[in-house]
Formats: structure tokens, C-alpha cells, sequence
């Protein structure tokens, strides 16, 4: 199974996230209480993950609760 880096932009910091789930430029997803855009997809080489996704934070999510 491959896996995938998420790269998670808030607006003061970033952070690297690994997942196994395929994502596709121009889609958004909800990861936790924000909901993000994935910008740009980057092939990876000699890595662990096959490719690094960017993923652009558009706003926070109500909890499901």
C-alpha cells in the first residue's frame, strides 16, 4: 500500500502528515476540525511516501457533535 506526506498549511506553521488515502488536486477533505483544499500534488523520491500533497486550510469545521 502506498503511502502519501500531507502537507498541511495553517496560516502560522506547517505540518507533515503520512496517510495512505489517494487525494486529488482541486478537492477538499476534512481532517480533524478543518476542512482543506489540496493545491499541488509532488513526486517524492527515495522516501518513504511516493508523493507530497500541499494542502491549503480554507476554515474550521463544526464538530460532528
Amino acid at each position: 500500500m502506498p503511502l502519501y506526506e500531507v502537507e498541511l498549511r495553517f496560516p502560522d506553521r506547517q505540518e507533515i502528515r503520512v496517510t495512505d488515502r489517494l487525494l486529488v488536486v482541486g478537492t477538499t477533505f476534512v481532517l480533524g476540525a478543518y476542512e482543506w483544499l489540496v493545491e499541488d500534488e509532488q513526486p517524492i523520491q527515495g522516501a518513504v511516501a511516493v508523493a507530497r500533497y500541499v494542502c491549503k486550510l480554507l476554515r474550521a469545521v463544526d464538530p460532528p457533535f
